[in-house]
């Protein structure tokens, strides 16, 4: 018996990736998301999701759909090879179980992912750090500025802060930073400056925390979550960029890691070589670094202009009811 697109579709998500693979339900949405993308372009092209055959299924419907998230979506490199990736794996699981699609199959999985762009991190002048840590100082928050003074001068990412426990920390004449959970698992060792421990002392004391204790937690004592340290420096940067009376400042959105981003930058103009930099961040190798030694100002100046140019129209989608393929997979995943 044939089976259709919409039969594999589904088994794909209910068997092949939560029992198969063993994925968690997070990794699945993820899959899931980028799945729909895909169909959804189906439909405005007016193919019949639920009654394609997998023999009718064309490698142009990729080629298009490709060309389709790069000049009307205006999506990058970047978003456009993880949606081809999740395409290409479920092609590949197409493959080992029936043979109707195996010429598409093959191509699919051939297709080469498209060369990323050079992007350049958004980050903060050393001045707009001088602005930002003032903020809390001046609502005497001590907590809120030991977590910005410690994103920015630890370089951390915003999970190992949220990990850190008291006990990661050491304060003394040589003030060091234990970071035992980062995104590569591997263990460094960061140090801290002066005022950074002088911050870090006064609140563990005002707080009086242990050291088994989360060195940061909400008021409802459990450790923050990455959205709650954005929401922190959210609202400490826009009162800098309130209070600061200079237009050119703060032209970024803030996010977390744009801290991280500012002191590899801060560390690059004083001087130190990459590697240092690269082993401070915790950088697997050192072409991630790189990137930071690109920036110059004729290239902030070119992003300013870029992010202000206005984005292209986009179509809007025809009103018509959605297909059952994907309502399953909104309503099952």
């Amino acid at each position: 018996m044939l089976m259709n697109f919409s039969y594999y579709i589904k088994k794909y998500f209910t068997s092949y990736l939560p029992v198969t693979r063993n994925l968690n339900s997070s990794t699945i949405r993820t899959y899931k998301n980028d799945m729909l993308c895909f169909i959804k372009y189906l439909i405005e092209i007016n193919i019949n999701v639920d009654e394609l055959q997998l023999k009718d299924i064309s490698f142009s419907f990729i080629e298009n759909y490709i060309k389709f998230l790069k000049d009307e979506k205006n999506n990058g490199a970047k978003t456009i090879n993880l949606k081809l990736t999740i395409l290409k794996s479920f092609f590949s699981y197409l493959s080992l179980e029936t043979v109707d699609a195996i010429d598409v199959c093959e191509m699919v999985r051939k297709i080469k992912l498209l060369k990323p762009e050079v992007t350049i991190p958004s980050y903060l002048t050393a001045k707009e750090i001088e602005c930002l840590l003032i903020q809390p100082i001046k609502l005497n928050n001590i907590k809120e500025l030991a977590i910005l003074t410690l994103l920015y001068d630890g370089a951390l990412r915003v999970s190992e802060l949220c990990n850190l426990k008291v006990e990661n920390i050491t304060l003394d004449s040589i003030s060091k930073i234990n970071v035992v959970k980062s995104k590569n698992n591997n263990f460094r060792i960061i140090p801290l400056n002066k005022q950074t421990t002088k911050i870090l002392k006064k609140y563990i004391d005002e707080y009086n925390l242990n050291n088994n204790d989360f060195l940061f937690t909400n008021k409802y004592g459990k450790k923050y979550t990455q959205k709650g340290i954005a929401y922190i420096l959210n609202k400490n940067y826009n009162l800098a960029k309130k209070y600061c009376n200079d237009n050119t400042m703060y032209n970024y959105k803030s996010h977390p890691h744009m801290l991280r981003h500012s002191k590899a930058i801060h560390l690059l103009e004083s001087g130190i070589d990459l590697i240092t930099i690269r082993d401070f961040l915790g950088h697997k190798h050192v072409s991630t670094t790189e990137i930071y030694a690109r920036i110059t100002d004729e290239k902030k100046a070119e992003i300013l202009l870029k992010n202000t140019k206005k984005k292209p129209l986009k179509l809007k989608r025809r009103k018509k009811q959605r297909e059952n393929l994907e309502s399953w997979l909104r309503e099952n995943y």
